[in-house]
């Protein structure tokens, strides 16, 4: 249960609880959503107690019975100091959102629904969800106070908190530092405070078409839902998508990271062609790598297992011993170097959300040597797809040691990228960062070395960019 509903029951008697009919929507919604069409997890995570959007191929709907429920006891008894309970009861239960937000054709969005890269229907719901949210809060502070004082709770057998619960918490418990828990215990204990949070739990069924899915995100992010989590089923439960561990002084998790020293890969999946676009931060940028002369051999899965291989190969024949961190910092302050390939996915139009969620969890099961961004890449692919790549099947070992020196940091002697490939030398250029002042007040942006920025930036935007040896 997500509130101690037994708890309720002898306060009533014969008269049914006034939270009944909503607790078994919710049981009757999460044992459709487990046989339904939902993405089919092999790793799963539980899932936070949080508002929900659901994507069905023909309808779109938001609902916070999750979170609604799950609130401390306190919030469903009864304030004996107000006249009517069933004034009361509607009170509360306007805070509660069931919503029909729009329906779709095959999983296609209507042309007229989206304005400025919103789909307006939801926007509007999540601008109302959370301004009835933070306009009621104050109303029912006092009675979820407790929810600052995680510390006194005790996992019972329900969900939804302890039983040691105290309303007017003493000066001791008052003084007492509060304990930081971690996701899981905040879900197994059901913390869950009465404004708005920034959390929120997706559904989709597999057959969504990518475009649609995209699209709902970004309204999602744009409208403050900037932690998320994506839903399916394992061992028919309704559960949440496994993520890599991260940083836990990170306030925005789920964000798109790239690891600190180690490189960005992004997968261009396209109609019959894949491939791999990979650069570092402090580096040149390089030219997709591919199956075949156009990426028109293998398929997603055979490029990724041959460029985990070449990884493994570059470091092996270097004999480097790379450091992939098990929890992914965010931090560029890191004296760690962390070698880990950040994945990105950029899918097609014609995929559809049960492929996107296929290739995410092939790709988990390479961490920590990978870390699979959690957000889909917006945006077509770069036409350098058509111009230029490198065939992965077909390398010479200078060709090889070349692409190891470039993304892996190796320092094999016989092999200059620009070199070993002649062809790209149009192409091929340079990178060099921006100068910016770092925290001790030097300036970072090689080559400059000069204490003044203003002087650095004027330097950076008028000189020749210098050529690579």
């Amino acid at each position: 249960m997500y509130f101690s509903y037994a708890l309720l029951l002898p306060l009533f008697g014969c008269n049914p609880s006034p939270w009944k009919d909503v607790y078994e929507r919710e049981i009757r919604w999460r044992d459709r959503a487990a046989k339904g069409n939902l993405v089919s997890l092999s790793e799963s995570a539980p899932l936070r107690h949080a508002p929900r959007l659901i994507i069905h191929v023909d309808r779109i709907e938001f609902d916070n019975r999750a979170w609604w429920l799950s609130l401390p006891d306190s919030f469903f008894l009864r304030d004996l100091k107000r006249a009517s309970w069933s004034e009361e009861t509607e009170e509360k239960k306007s805070v509660l959102f069931e919503k029909h937000v729009l329906s779709l054709d095959r999983g296609v969005l209507p042309a007229s629904a989206v304005l400025n890269n919103e789909i307006t229907d939801l926007a509007t719901v999540l601008k109302t969800y959370k301004t009835t949210i933070e306009n009621n809060a104050y109303r029912y502070e006092d009675q979820l106070v407790v929810k600052a004082f995680a510390e006194i709770m005790i996992p019972s057998e329900h969900p939804s908190g302890g039983e040691s619960i105290e309303e007017n918490p003493s000066e001791e418990t008052k003084s007492h530092p509060p304990k930081t828990y971690t996701e899981e215990e905040i879900i197994q204990l059901g913390q869950n405070s009465f404004g708005f949070q920034n959390h929120i739990n997706v559904f989709a069924d597999k057959d969504v078409p990518m475009p649609t899915f995209i699209q709902a995100l970004s309204t999602v992010k744009k409208n403050g839902f900037y932690s998320v989590t994506y839903a399916g089923v394992h061992d028919g439960t309704v559960v949440g998508i496994k993520t890599h561990p991260f940083d836990p002084n990170n306030p925005n998790p789920y964000i798109n990271a790239w690891p600190v020293g180690g490189i960005l890969c992004q997968l261009h999946l396209q109609p019959n062609r894949t491939a791999l676009r990979c650069h570092r931060r402090e580096r040149e940028k390089y030219p997709p790598l591919a199956l075949g002369s156009n990426g028109d051999e293998g398929n997603w899965k055979d490029l990724l297992l041959r460029f985990r291989s070449l990884q493994d190969d570059c470091y092996q024949e270097a004999h480097m011993n790379p450091n992939y961190h098990e929890i992914e910092r965010r931090s560029f302050n890191d004296p760690q170097t962390d070698h880990s390939v950040a994945l990105q996915i950029l899918p097609s139009p014609q995929m559809n959300f049960g492929d996107f969620m296929e290739i995410y969890q092939f790709g988990y099961l390479s961490y920590p040597q990978w870390k699979v961004q959690y957000f889909p890449a917006y945006g077509a692919p770069s036409e350098e797809l058509d111009r230029f790549t490198i065939d992965l099947t077909d390398l010479t070992r200078v060709e090889e040691r070349a692409i190891c020196n470039a993304l892996f940091q190796t320092e094999f002697k016989d092999a200059n990228f620009r070199t070993a490939f002649p062809k790209f030398e149009k192409w091929y250029k340079p990178f060099r960062p921006e100068p910016f002042k770092l925290k001790d007040g030097s300036i970072f942006g090689a080559p400059f070395s000069e204490n003044n920025l203003d002087a650095a930036l004027e330097r950076f935007h008028t000189e020749k960019i210098p050529e690579t040896p």
